[in-house]
């Protein structure tokens, strides 16, 4: 097929792109060019970049604005402090705008304060200033910063749909220390009914980006400990810890996330007892049925996850849970001596 060449401008360009324009409007950067490229692809808005901090009041009715930068209608200016008489007993509205020639051309900044509000063309705002007959009793900072424009740069980069997030999990019938995956969210702790644990307590050095705490949930036999967080993923490198009784093989804790922990560590302890790592090979012993395979299969395809961890996938939709540590502490021991995670 054919290219379609369309009408358009090129900035900046080395073989003067210029669509319609006179020759040298692609290869120069021109003032012109140069406004109109950050107007229309980065700031969002006319704004102050720093400065322009004016006083909290003053003892007559001339007032300074102080010096400052700003951007305004695809210029950056820098002003100098400039005095400003306000009429007495008012409200005055201040302004910073571009003055501009008989031919559009901007020729100079100057400050325009009304008691209207209204914004004169190609302005940021500065504040107001309230008078009384002799003196400027009160002001307001009305200064805007935020000019660069979140919709085009912030949110595609960061917003939700781009934020990748995974779940973590543990659960444990004792108390069990916990590690959470780097960069997690805080976790949400509760027990068997799902009331909130308050017995937690961190054990974390605050210096580093992992989370590391114990939960006692108080003693009492049968009360089981479930801890939830999120946290930012790209690995797609599934992983399950096993916290079990090493001469019976009775789980009494569990791990599960969609990431291995930071440097490997073990997710869940007990005290007394032998944490395990279990990932794609460590599944096997586990009875998945078909239909679980097939769900995992369509999942992995659909998000285009790593096929090697069929089992962890076709676990959680067993499971129906993308942490299934829960449900691993319910229905799962490990067979010994071979070490071997396996149902009930």
């Amino acid at each position: 097929m054919a290219d379609v060449t369309v009408t358009a401008h090129v900035f900046p360009s080395a073989n003067d792109v210029r669509g319609s324009e006179a020759a040298g409007w692609g290869e120069s950067i021109y003032e012109k060019n140069l406004a109109a490229n950050w107007k229309a692809n980065l700031f969002s808005q006319n704004c102050v970049i720093n400065g322009f901090a004016i006083p909290a009041s003053d003892p007559d009715l001339t007032m300074t604005i102080p010096t400052g930068k700003a951007y305004i209608g695809g210029y950056f200016v820098n002003v100098d402090a400039q005095a400003i008489t306000f009429p007495a007993s008012n409200t005055s509205h201040i302004f910073l705008k571009l003055l501009r020639d008989g031919n559009q051309q901007v020729s100079s900044v100057a400050f325009e304060h009304n008691t209207t509000g209204t914004p004169p063309a190609d302005s940021t705002k500065i504040g107001t200033a309230v008078t009384d007959t002799d003196n400027v009793t009160s002001t307001t900072d009305m200064r805007t910063f935020a000019f660069i424009d979140q919709a085009r740069l912030i949110k595609p980069s960061v917003g939700t749909p781009e934020l990748k997030t995974a779940t973590g999990s543990a659960a444990g019938a004792a108390q069990l220390d916990v590690v959470m995956n780097d960069y997690s969210f805080s976790p949400a702790i509760t027990n068997a009914t799902g009331n909130p644990i308050v017995a937690a307590y961190a054990i974390a050095d605050p210096g580093t980006t992992v989370g590391r705490f114990t939960v006692d949930p108080g003693g009492a036999v049968g009360t089981t400990s479930t801890i939830r967080w999120r946290y930012i993923t790209a690995s797609d490198d599934p992983t399950v810890w096993i916290s079990y009784d090493p001469t019976t093989g009775d789980i009494k804790a569990t791990w599960s996330s969609d990431d291995q922990t930071l440097n490997d560590e073990p997710g869940v302890r007990v005290p007394g007892m032998t944490s395990e790592k279990f990932r794609t090979n460590g599944l096997n012993g586990l009875l998945i049925a078909q239909e679980h395979l097939q769900a995992a299969d369509a999942r992995i395809a659909a998000k285009g996850l790593n096929q090697q961890h069929r089992l962890y996938r076709a676990l959680q939709m067993l499971a129906n849970d993308d942490a299934p540590s829960g449900w691993l502490l319910a229905n799962c021991k490990i067979q010994l001596p071979a070490k071997r995670l396996v149902m009930k």
